[in-house]
């Protein structure tokens, strides 16, 4: 699955600047913020990450007001905390965000499954670290030519199969918080894998050998 976030993020990244290629333009009255950055890219990624709310900045409780730029989870349950980033557009240090990811969003109670730390300069110079809970992590850059973009989905019957999945989860745990999800949870991996036309194999295979 890891292989199949990297893309989302890489293309998303892309995409953003293809469809507003003056995101970072600064004028005399305007200056692009990273708050205002995390929007416009939170959007990007929202196409692909489609089962799921995106929120940003958002206030976690006894976190000591420390918020977290983006996520992708379903609110009101931890259950499927999938993706957690922080961006920056200057003072670039990845490893530094990473391991706030780390200590701070991959732990109980919340664990994210995935976390990435982005710096962005421009179109032409950006990177990134994404990981996974399991110690899983690729990198993906602006200058590296063997990436691949995917196509934003577009099959609505797989689409419609993983929303389904995500309400009887979130159903499951409202009618018994210790219900066991986990068989509902790899299906939508499953399906996802079936969006991109790729299996959990193949996935094995190729992860990350773009780098």
């Amino acid at each position: 699955m890891i292989e199949i976030v990297k893309k989302i993020l890489y293309s998303s990244i892309n995409n953003l600047f293809e469809n507003q290629p003056d995101i970072l333009k600064n004028t005399s009255e305007t200056t692009m913020t990273e708050w205002n950055l995390s929007h416009h890219l939170a959007n990007e990624i929202a196409k692909y990450i489609f089962w799921l709310n995106y929120d940003l900045d958002l206030r976690k409780r006894n976190y000591k007001g420390k918020r977290p730029d983006i996520v992708f989870h379903k609110r009101g349950i931890n259950e499927i905390n999938f993706l957690v980033i922080e961006l920056k557009k200057v003072n670039k240090n990845l490893n530094n965000d990473t391991e706030k990811i780390i200590n701070r969003w991959m732990k109980k109670p919340l664990k994210y499954r995935f976390g990435a730390s982005i710096f962005i300069k421009s179109a032409e110079e950006w990177e990134g670290i994404l990981f996974e809970n399991n110690n899983k992590k690729c990198e993906f850059k602006s200058k590296n030519e063997s990436h691949t973009k995917i196509k934003v989905p577009s099959n609505k019957d797989i689409m419609k199969r993983m929303e389904t999945l995500v309400d009887k989860i979130i159903t499951a745990k409202k009618q018994n918080p210790q219900s066991d999800t986990t068989q509902l949870e790899r299906e939508i991996d499953h399906l996802v894998y079936q969006l991109y036309d790729l299996t959990p194999d193949e996935i094995e295979i190729i992860k990350c050998r773009d780098e």
